[in-house]
């Protein structure tokens, strides 16, 4: 074999070829797949590594002077073995809850097909090979057909099942699914018609490469839904902890006898502010601010009936025509009273104030509590990012709990894509967080 025919043959299997390279470093390092999926397109990538060489060998090492009739039919067998059994293994990604029973039944075809074949070197009713004075030739017999109705079979039962996914609602996953059933029939269908067209390599790499682009983008997505449902459970946690419940049930229960309209009040308040966190779990998108605003009045009232004439609230909205993710700016209205002027002697002030900038909306809470270092605050919420890759965290844990509101928020927003969380603060002066919505967010 000349270095053209090594040219060649790259030039024809050049898809199947980087594909398999590629995507076998890919399923090696990746560790969010499942398993089982995993398993089965190794399984995929393997036989057709197979099939392409038993190709390779047919047409390019064994040529027509070449006899070696064992060694030609011993090839056609494998290959034809290794197509239903691809197809069978497409199947089985798309159908994750066929049984034992089930699959020793899908196997019987195959197992059928392999005893016809092997017929081959006995008698030529399969097919034959014989040598003449132009050289080694291909001799169908009456049973040939065999091997391509088995094949039909599948691709008849893969096509169905791709249906079936469709109509159930496969959702991103049912393109794939469709993709990858098309390429797999319409490659077998081309080497039927015309066997010496090799495309069912390329085609069946194709389809495995498109089945775990769409396969991982959607695991990528499902791991962010999931981080999006911890941010969310993190921030109702660090809101609603017990310290806060009790203080705001100890508050109302002192004004039951002494003032039952103010009590009521509190109790409405309260449970408004109860309802909003726990809502705001199952909600995906985000909300109006003016939403947002009217969590922050029942939690402020809730505070300034504690504190009394030590906590002044102010609220500025000039701009509500704008959403933002649900628990975005509460949090940094607690944050302002719990670590800015709950520790401050004497009377404090929070203001809330929204208006709209060239090319964004922003939202400011600004305290004139006790204040901090900034840079350091920030420098723990990118140590915390780091730690936090690849780990749940745990929002029950206290050593979590500190500044949880603030990172959370601004973690959902950076990766929402909406927006982004600064902070400036001056100690003994005060601090000003600022949230940041983009327009064309």
């Amino acid at each position: 074999m000349n270095l053209n025919t090594v040219f060649d043959i790259f030039y024809q299997y050049q898809t199947a070829i980087v594909i398999t390279i590629g995507l076998t470093l890919v399923f090696a390092l990746n560790k969010y797949m499942d398993r089982k999926k995993k398993r089965y397109l190794f399984q995929i990538l393997f036989l057709n590594f197979l099939l392409m060489c038993t190709e390779i060998i047919s047409d390019r090492i064994l040529t027509p002077d070449k006899e070696y009739i064992f060694i030609r039919i011993t090839l056609y067998i494998i290959g034809f073995t290794l197509r239903p059994t691809l197809i069978m293994y497409f199947f089985l990604l798309i159908n994750n809850a066929a049984d034992h029973k089930f699959r020793l039944q899908f196997i019987t075809p195959i197992t059928l097909n392999v005893l016809v074949l092997l017929s081959a070197y006995f008698t030529p009713s399969t097919f034959s090979y014989v040598t003449d004075e132009t050289g080694t030739h291909f001799v169908p017999g009456p049973l040939i057909y065999f091997p391509f109705l088995v094949c039909a079979g599948y691709l008849i039962m893969l096509a169905v099942e791709t249906l079936k996914y469709f109509k159930n609602g496969g959702g991103r996953v049912a393109f794939a699914v469709g993709y990858t059933a098309l390429l797999t029939i319409l490659g077998e269908v081309i080497e039927a018609i015309s066997p010496e067209r090799r495309v069912i390599c390329n085609m069946t790499m194709i389809s495995t490469l498109i089945y775990f682009l769409i396969l991982h983008f959607t695991s990528v997505l499902s791991r962010q839904d999931e981080r999006a449902r911890q941010l969310k459970l993190e921030t109702m946690y660090s809101q609603i902890g017990h310290h806060f419940i009790f203080n705001a049930l100890n508050s109302i229960y002192g004004l039951v006898d002494k003032d039952p309209q103010k009590a009521k009040k509190a109790i409405d308040y309260f449970s408004n502010y109860l309802r909003v966190n726990i809502d705001a779990i199952g909600k995906t998108g985000p909300i109006p601010v003016s939403e947002e605003i009217k969590h922050i009045e029942s939690y402020t009232w809730i505070e300034k009936m504690r504190f009394e004439d030590n906590l002044e609230v102010e609220i500025d909205a000039k701009e509500t025509n704008f959403c933002v993710p649900a628990l975005s700016v509460q949090p940094l209205v607690e944050n302002a009273i719990k670590h800015g002027i709950h520790k401050k002697l004497g009377k404090g002030k929070v203001t809330v104030r929204t208006y709209e900038a060239e090319d964004a909306y922003v939202i400011e809470v600004i305290d004139d509590g006790i204040g901090f270092d900034a840079k350091e605050l920030m420098k723990k919420w990118e140590e915390n990012q780091a730690a936090a890759q690849g780990r749940p965290v745990n929002p029950m844990d206290p050593s979590k709990r500190e500044h949880v509101g603030l990172f959370n928020v601004k973690e959902r927003l950076i990766s929402e894509g909406v927006g982004d969380l600064t902070i400036e603060s001056t100690p003994g002066e005060g601090t000003t967080a600022r949230i940041t919505i983009f327009k064309t967010a």
